[in-house]
């Protein structure tokens, strides 16, 4: 047996070596094929799967407007988490919608693209749009901010539907130093209620932005930094100003109200943008607060006898790691952190003294019904509460995005009563109460 097994092997050895030779050159093709798909996940290639069956019309739509030289930025935040690898997969709500953006100096070549496209479809497809509204009843912001003339004719939304699968092409306009989205008209309101960029305008810091691969529709743009753009765009819901109360306030209020914005307030968005940016880079939050909200919400500016700049933060993303961070700065910050004794709370409040004002940084405490923050007398610590913020949103201060309580005008009545609107010269809060804390502090260079 053993000489006919020696046999079989050796009268089939050249066929068995030909058997070797392909299983050889089929586990390389797998193993380059695998490495492929490695390389093609750090290239941010998007598989048909990943944006589901469905998507086919956004495919078409992606490749026949590219075609055009339109290039449309993905900023759908459930379909950006899967890339990002925040999620496993993309959610059934957003498999048939997706929200992509074109900047407003696009608008006219991609409607000349979906032109072509729908009447070169074999299968029927609708648009709706929404246009920007800059008519003499608009919010004044709105009009002083942007060219209305070059805009005011041009869609700001459009909604592509066939099939029950949508596309929502989001039109960027530069307002400032940041980008903003149109109000939705009503029509469009209705139909994209409860979707990602369905509640109303957004504000959204101007990103960088790289190119990926989706396949059979070619390349498409995503944000470069897809965590940031995603962390942003939790508070990117937009709140306008409202002239009425401005123009109110400047009328009664004149001489403490100033129509135009002074040298001293450039200076100060300075620092505050530094300050904004050294938290937000490091994926924290930081919003306006007390005098600076009060400002921002009666005056869309800075409240005209202040002294320095209110900001908030959340205690619960305070690290030593993060302070020692701010030190290492480039930047000269003093920082200064007040500890309360009997609580245990620290950081507290952070005082910045940057090039040209000191920004007080307060970290606000979460209690189940309220928020408090403390105020340091010579030994005297003063509790301040305010209503809790459950959601963050975006406004605008001279030119900037930042980041706002969305029940603004909630806490401006709770902290400075129901006169919140008429100014006054002194402090005076309606929601501090006096404690038996001590505490400590420290400062660092």
């Amino acid at each position: 047996m053993k000489r006919i097994a020696t046999l079989a092997f050796r009268s089939n050895r050249g066929r068995g070596t030909w058997i070797i030779l392909l299983l050889s050159s089929w586990m390389l093709i797998v193993i380059v094929l695998g490495i492929g798909v490695l390389n093609l996940r750090q290239h941010n290639v998007i598989t048909q799967d990943t944006q589901g069956e469905s998507n086919t019309f956004l495919n078409g739509i992606l490749r026949g407007c590219n075609g055009f030289g339109v290039r449309f930025v993905l900023i759908e935040p459930d379909v950006l988490s899967v890339i990002e690898g925040q999620r496993q997969s993309v959610p059934l709500s957003a498999r048939n919608h997706t929200a992509v953006a074109v900047t407003a100096d696009q608008v006219e070549d991609l409607m000349l693209a979906l032109s072509r496209l729908k009447n070169q479809s074999s299968t029927a497809w609708s648009m709706s749009t929404s246009t920007l509204n800059c008519s003499a009843g608009a919010n004044r912001f709105i009009r002083e901010s942007l060219p209305c003339t070059l805009y005011a004719s041009k869609p700001a939304h459009l909604l592509l539907e066939m099939n029950g699968t949508r596309v929502h092409v989001v039109v960027l306009f530069s307002r400032g130093s940041f980008y903003w989205t149109a109000p939705l008209s009503s029509s469009l309101s209705h139909l994209l209620n409860g979707t990602s960029y369905g509640r109303g305008s957004y504000a959204l810091e101007r990103f960088v932005i790289r190119e990926i691969l989706v396949i059979s529709a070619g390349p498409v743009d995503v944000p470069a930094d897809i965590r940031a753009f995603l962390f942003q765009y939790g508070q990117s819901e937009f709140i306008e100003c409202d002239p009425t109360v401005v123009d109110h306030v400047s009328k009664l209020h004149a001489d403490m109200v100033p129509r135009n914005t002074s040298k001293r307030d450039q200076l100060w968005l300075k620092d505050m943008l530094l300050v904004k940016h050294t938290f937000e880079s490091r994926g924290r939050h930081i919003w306006l607060f007390d005098g600076t909200l009060l400002g921002w919400s009666r005056e869309c500016g800075f409240v005209a006898h202040t002294r320095d700049v209110d900001m908030a933060a959340d205690p619960r993303e305070f690290s030593e790691e993060f302070t020692n961070g701010l030190l290492n700065r480039k930047e000269s910050f003093k920082i200064c952190i007040y500890k309360i004794n009997e609580t245990g709370h620290v950081a507290v409040e952070f005082n910045l003294y940057c090039a040209s004002i000191k920004v007080d940084v307060f970290y606000v405490v979460r209690e189940k019904d309220f928020m408090w923050t403390g105020y340091y007398g010579s030994t005297t610590v003063y509790r301040a509460n305010y209503p809790l913020v459950d959601k963050l949103c975006s406004g605008e201060l001279v030119g900037h995005r930042f980041t706002v309580p969305c029940n603004a005008e909630e806490i401006m009545r709770k902290e400075y009563g129901p006169n919140w609107l008429k100014p006054v010269f002194t402090g005076s809060w309606w929601n501090i109460e006096k404690t038996n804390y001590t505490y400590d502090y420290k400062c660092y260079r």
